[in-house]
């Protein structure tokens, strides 16, 4: 850096400072990995349970590879969060819902002029044009309050997205823990 002391021509002030472009993105993949990962778990746990009423105790779940990048693309949704973060339950979840329906409609439409498409709802009743079935507007609700969860865990240390880490703030103790040694 310069002796008077600008940063600017060297592209470190915040914006351009490149250790705070890492940093945005190394977040940003940590967020597409999460909701990916969080998602496909969740597909593969709905159709496995979706196979009880075919009696097929086996709960085979499924997914498509496809649907990762689908759900991972959920973490576009973060600034959303925290701008709905103090609004009631009801309303947040309705709003997550409209959003998961709207990328569900334009990615599923653009798979299905591909014929890439891994889902079909053209045998619900409720289905618009093969692709959003509305009688899942439940699940979507219930699905982006977990992710509105999992993303607003990242922005609060000490928070896990099932609850408070017992570790925060603390060192985690070693695994496996040495044991001491006695003099002789």
């Amino acid at each position: 850096p310069p002796a008077d002391g600008s940063k600017a021509m060297y592209g470190m002030y915040k914006n351009g400072d490149s250790a705070y472009t890492a940093t945005m993105i190394k977040k940003f993949v940590k967020s597409f990995l999460q909701c990916g990962f969080l998602g496909w778990s969740l597909e593969i746990l709905f159709t496995a349970l979706g196979s009880l009423r075919q009696r097929k105790l086996q709960l085979k779940g499924s997914t498509s590879l496809w649907m990762f990048p689908i759900y991972g693309s959920l973490c576009v949704l973060s600034p959303l969060f925290k701008l709905l973060g103090k609004l009631p339950l009801f309303f947040r979840g309705t709003i997550y819902a409209l959003c998961i329906f709207t990328g569900e409609y334009f990615t599923g439409s653009f798979l299905l002029r591909h014929s890439l498409c891994p889902w079909n709802y053209e045998r619900s009743r409720w289905n618009i044009r093969r692709v959003i079935r509305l009688d899942y507007f439940p699940n979507w609700f219930l699905a982006g309050l977990l992710f509105e969860r999992l993303l607003s865990a990242e922005e609060k240390p000490g928070r896990g997205i099932f609850g408070p880490d017992p570790y925060a703030g603390n060192e985690r103790p070693a695994w496996p823990k040495a044991m001491p040694r006695k003099a002789v």
